[in-house]
Parts: C-alpha cells; structure tokens; sequence
C-alpha cells in the first residue's frame, strides 16, 4: 500500500513540481500564486510527501522508503526554490545515510551531489564545489578495482 502511495506521489510529483517554463513571447509570465483554499496541487503533493515521510520515520532510518520520500521532498522544494527548505531535507537525508551506511558509501555519494546541485541553483557555489569533491572521492573509491582497494 505504501508502495503504492509513493508511486502516486511521484508521479503527481513530477507533473506538478516544476516550474512553468518561461516563453519568449510571454517574458514576464510567473507560475501561479498558492491558493489560500486548500486547492493547489503543488501544495498538496506537499502535504502529501510529508506526511508519507512521517509515516516512513516510523519504519525507522534505513528504510528506504524515508529516503526515497525525503529526495522527493526536496526536490519539489528545489523546483520551487524553497531553498532553505531543501537544503534542511539534503542535510537530514545525509546524516541518515552516513548513520546507517557510513560516511564512505555510494549513497552518501549520490546525496552530496544533489545537495550540491541545490547549492549551485541557490548560487553558493563555493559549498558545492566542496560537496562535489567529496562526492569524487566517495565514488573514487567505488570504482576502484577491489584488489587496489586500501
């Protein structure tokens, strides 16, 4: 069932979580402001991602369906720019993974560059590029060859 809930949520994530792309013709135009009525889908599928993330904390920390919840999460706020938002989501979902995988493991990997793509987008670019080199060096190691492995 929660299988299924996060297939939708995806799915309803990546019709609505992007901007509208701006048109030549149409250089001023914005994407729409919220409703205050409860109607706008982007702050449903909001709604909707934190609670399925509340629900996955109850299934503990590895479990992957809190982190596949989590990128979910921040990159709808990424696509909105709700940076800061982004960003506190990132930094959870990477102590997470370097709790309960080390701070070593390809996964740790994959988050530092989505974290430092966020920054990238925010313009603090001097913290991405730190992430990004951690990130090689993570990955470095993974594709060594098993016998050159330290």
């Amino acid at each position: 069932m929660i299988g299924l809930v996060v297939l939708a949520l995806l799915v309803g994530l990546s019709s609505c979580s992007r901007l509208p792309s701006k048109s030549a013709s149409h250089p001023s135009q914005h994407p729409p402001a919220p409703t205050n009525d409860g109607t706008d889908a982007g702050h449903e599928v909001e709604k909707q991602l934190l609670r399925t993330m509340s629900e996955a904390r109850k299934l503990g920390p590895a479990n992957p369906l809190l982190l596949s919840t989590m990128y979910s999460l921040a990159s709808f706020y990424r696509n909105h720019q709700e940076f800061g938002k982004a960003e506190r989501i990132y930094q959870e979902a990477l102590s997470l993974k370097e709790q309960t995988n080390g701070p070593d493991h390809h996964d740790v990997a994959m988050i530092l560059n989505q974290y430092a793509a966020l920054l990238r987008d925010a313009r603090r670019v001097q913290e991405a590029t730190a992430l990004e080199h951690r990130a090689r060096q993570i990955l470095a190691v993974h594709t060594q060859p098993a016998h050159s492995r330290p």
